[in-house]
């Protein structure tokens, strides 16, 4: 199984907008002409794809079914591997405190277990940490737009699994070995 992150945006994209109610809500890879841009508006996207949590590789092993005529037995190996991901949401708005309630409850679809936990655990997805909200806002000459990053700990379970032929005989100069 491979984990289908663009896939797992657009998955996740319904839930938070109903939660949060923020006006506008962006994958950081749609295509939005500036001018149809919507304040308040939340946009986001991975920021760290698929590092290993830890060294700790969980291997099982266990003689399936052969998919192959020429074989009884197949052995089936799974390795439980359990990517970390960082999923950063960036809030725009254009007076101070605009978007801050919309990062608020962003923040709260994530920490609370009948929200987005129990919503992520279908997808085999755990929270490990909601970071706190920060200000990143920028003020060039006279414009000024207010902007809040928030950083969301993700932890996967991808399973891959490798089927090895076994040898269920051997056989030499024509006799069979047990």
């Amino acid at each position: 199984m491979t984990i289908d992150l663009e896939g797992f945006k657009d998955v996740i994209w319904q839930p938070i907008s109903d939660y949060t109610g923020v006006p506008q809500l962006l994958k950081a890879n749609q295509e939005v002409p500036k001018k149809r841009y919507k304040y308040p508006r939340i946009l986001y996207y991975f920021l760290t794809k698929g590092e290993q949590v830890n060294n700790r590789l969980i291997e099982t092993r266990e003689v399936v079914e052969s998919e192959s005529e020429d074989f009884e037995h197949d052995i089936l190996h799974k390795f439980y591997l359990n990517p970390q991901m960082i999923l950063s949401f960036q809030g725009f708005g254009l007076k101070k405190g605009q978007v801050l309630p919309y990062m608020q409850k962003l923040a709260q679809w994530f920490q609370i277990r009948k929200l987005g936990k129990e919503f992520l655990r279908d997808y085999d997805c755990i929270v490990r940490n909601v970071n706190q909200i920060d200000d990143v806002t920028t003020t060039l000459d006279k414009q000024h737009e207010e902007r809040l990053n928030l950083d969301i700990e993700l932890q996967f379970e991808d399973v891959v699994e490798v089927r090895i032929d076994t040898i269920e005989e051997i056989e030499i100069n024509g006799k069979k070995i047990d």
